[in-house]
């Protein structure tokens, strides 16, 4: 059951059904993630994608419950580089350090904004946890995703504005289609991450944060036996993406550095 921040607000929503926002159009914002990137929610429907806002607290159990099924429809729908970009917004202003136990412990690798109360209140958010969905035209399409018991149940809320599972590769080759043995190590990583796999001819070797921005991208020539030790020093600490792409396919790991 969601938690009710006020009285009232509870008896309105019991007696009238107000959905969780009231609002019909977006309010923008700009907030730092929990690792310092700036997430401009403007920038990102201009650009082309749906927005999926997660608007939770830490130690609420309805929160923790529905964690794993946020987490999937992440991954179902593009791992924020296709259609839908998800992102967390901590209601109560909570500290980095646990929002960040949050996230780990439940493995999220999307954004989570933990200074997000004036988010929540320009939103009208009086339960938590509660969904919605923008539109790239700035439209509120979904002001209260409702129950959530499965990834399944976001499906039914998604699906009919036409949305529909993409995997998380950056370009239009199938996830993880490249069958070669690789070893990306240590993951977790600290100064530097080795990649090694059998393989003959060109590869491409990209990093992308949890914002789908490229942060590394190099050209190869494997002759048989590919090594490449890269050197992750001036990498902040957080979730990123390695992709191995090859004229065979692509292989996607996510790789961790703390």
């Amino acid at each position: 059951m969601k938690k009710i921040n006020f009285l009232i607000a509870a008896l309105f929503l019991s007696l009238f059904g107000f959905s969780q926002t009231n609002l019909t159009t977006a309010v923008d914002f700009t907030e730092n993630d929990l690792n310092g990137n700036p997430i401009h929610l403007f920038g990102i429907l201009d650009a082309g994608q749906y927005v999926l806002i997660d608007f939770f607290y830490t130690t609420w159990s309805s929160c923790i419950s529905t964690a794993p099924d946020i987490k999937q429809t992440y991954e179902d729908y593009g791992c924020n580089n296709k259609d839908v970009f998800v992102v967390s917004v901590d209601n109560y202003n909570e500290s980095v350090a646990d929002c960040q136990a949050f996230d780990d412990q439940y493995g999220i690798v999307f954004p989570t904004i933990n200074m997000g109360s004036s988010i929540c209140s320009a939103y009208n958010i009086s339960a938590f946890p509660t969904y919605i969905l923008i539109a790239p035209d700035h439209s509120i399409i979904e002001q209260d995703m409702w129950p959530i018991s499965s990834s399944a149940d976001f499906d039914a809320f998604m699906q009919p504005h036409g949305l529909t599972h993409q995997s998380c590769a950056t370009t239009g080759v199938d996830f993880n289609d490249f069958t070669a043995e690789i070893s990306i190590y240590p993951n977790p990583a600290k100064e530097n991450v080795n990649i090694t796999f059998n393989y003959t001819g060109d590869v491409t070797i990209k990093i992308t944060n949890t914002l789908g921005e490229i942060i590394f991208e190099q050209n190869e020539n494997s002759n048989g036996s590919f090594a490449k030790a890269l050197d992750l020093q001036s990498f902040a600490n957080g979730i990123y993406f390695v992709t191995i792409q090859t004229n065979e396919g692509i292989y996607t790991e996510k790789l961790k550095i703390q």
